[in-house]
C-alpha cells in the first residue's frame, strides 16, 4: 500500500481526491498539511487523516508520495521540497505558473530518481476512454476537426483565491482550458503547434480571464477550438456545468459528454446546484494509476507524465501570449 500525503487542500476537487485515497485498496491517506491551518485541520478531521502543521513535518514522515493540491503559486516550491525529501509527486494542474518553474520541478524529481506525475483526471473518464478507443480504431476515418466546451461556475467562497492572479497565475485558460488542451493531445495523438486565443473578462472585477476561445492547430494539421469559462452563477450552478467533446472525421462524427455520469440536484436547502455522481470515479482511477506506477515502474510513470503536464502548460501559456499580441502563437 502506498502512503500518500496531501500538501494543500485548496483545489476545488480536493475532497474527491481525499475520498479516492480512502476508498482505494492501494493507497493510504497518511496525512494532510496546509498553509491555511484551519482549512487543513478541517480536511484532516473530515477524512480521518493525521494533520501536520507544515509541509516540512509531513515530508519528514514515512509517506511514499505526495499529492499537491495547494494554490497554484505554491506548487513549484512544494514539489521541490517533496523531491528533496525523496517523495514521489502527483501534482494538480497547472503544475506551475511558468514553464521555467515546471521544468525545475521535473529536474528536481529526476535528480532524486522520484516520479513526477500530472493530475489529469479526464484521462480516466470512462466516456473519454471509450472515445479514444473509437478514434484509435479508425472508425471515424481521418480526423478533421474538434471542439471542446468546458464551463464552470465563477469561483467564490473557498475557491475565491482563483481570482487572485498572484495565487492562481491565471484564470479560465490556465485552470480549465489547460485540461482540454491535454485532452486534444491525448485523443488525437498529435502535438499542438499553434494557438490563437481570444480572452475576455465578463463576471469578475479584476483583470483575470473568465472566458476564452482558443483555436488550436496540431502538427498533423487537425484544427479545432476550446471554449472555456467561469461564467456560470456561483450560487445556483454545480461546480462544473459540463465538458462536451466533439470530433469530426472523414467517415463520421463523435460527441462525448465527459461528465455526464451524474444527476444535477438543485436544492433550496443546500442553496445551490450539486452534482450527484452515479458513474465511474475518475479520481479513484487516477489515484489507483499513480499508486500502480509508484509500486511497479516509477521511471515509466502513469497515464499522465510530467511531460504531459509540461505540454499542456505550454499550450495555456501560448494562449495568453497570443491574446496579448493579438496574433497566433507558435509552440
Amino acid at each position: 500500500m502506498i502512503k500518500i500525503g496531501i500538501l494543500g487542500f485548496a483545489h476545488g476537487r480536493s475532497g474527491s481526491y481525499a475520498a479516492a485515497m480512502r476508498t482505494s485498496p492501494h493507497t493510504s491517506l497518511s496525512g494532510i498539511a496546509d498553509s491555511d491551518l484551519s482549512r487543513g485541520r478541517e480536511a484532516a478531521e473530515e477524512f480521518s487523516a493525521p494533520f501536520f502543521d507544515s509541509a516540512e513535518t509531513l515530508l519528514a514522515s514515512d509517506i511514499d508520495a505526495v499529492l499537491i493540491l495547494a494554490e497554484n503559486s505554491l506548487r513549484h516550491k512544494l514539489a521541490l521540497e517533496a523531491a528533496a525529501a525523496g517523495k514521489h509527486v502527483l501534482c494538480e494542474m497547472p503544475m506551475a505558473g511558468s514553464l521555467e518553474d515546471a521544468e525545475a520541478m521535473v529536474h528536481a524529481c529526476r535528480e532524486k530518481d522520484r516520479m513526477l506525475a500530472a493530475a489529469l483526471p479526464l484521462r480516466h473518464s470512462t466516456p473519454l476512454l471509450r472515445a479514444r478507443e473509437i478514434l484509435a480504431s479508425g472508425k471515424l476515418g481521418n480526423i478533421v476537426a474538434f471542439k471542446i466546451i468546458h464551463h464552470a461556475r465563477t469561483p467564490r467562497g473557498p475557491q475565491a483565491w482563483l481570482l487572485d492572479k498572484q495565487r492562481s497565475g491565471g484564470g479560465a485558460v490556465l485552470n480549465l482550458a489547460i485540461h482540454a488542451a491535454d485532452l486534444v493531445r491525448w485523443l488525437v495523438d498529435s502535438e499542438v503547434k499553434e494557438v490563437y486565443a481570444e480572452i475576455g473578462n465578463s463576471s469578475v472585477d479584476n483583470d483575470i480571464d473568465d472566458c476564452s476561445v482558443l483555436t488550436l492547430t496540431l502538427e498533423n494539421d487537425v484544427f479545432g477550438t476550446i471554449e472555456s469559462s467561469w461564467l456560470y452563477p456561483p450560487k445556483s450552478y454545480p461546480a462544473e456545468a459540463g465538458l462536451i467533446v466533439e470530433i469530426t472525421g472523414t467517415e463520421g462524427f463523435l460527441s462525448v459528454d465527459a461528465l455526464g455520469q451524474k444527476i444535477v440536484s438543485f436544492s433550496e436547502k443546500v442553496g445551490r446546484g450539486q452534482d450527484v455522481c452515479w458513474g465511474d470515479d475518475m479520481y479513484l482511477a487516477l489515484v489507483n494509476d499513480f499508486a500502480d506506477a509508484v509500486s511497479l515502474n516509477p521511471a515509466r510513470g502513469g497515464a499522465a507524465t510530467a511531460e504531459d503536464g509540461l505540454r499542456a502548460l505550454k499550450v495555456a501559456l501560448a494562449a495568453y501570449r497570443s491574446a496579448e499580441e493579438k496574433q497566433p502563437a507558435r509552440l
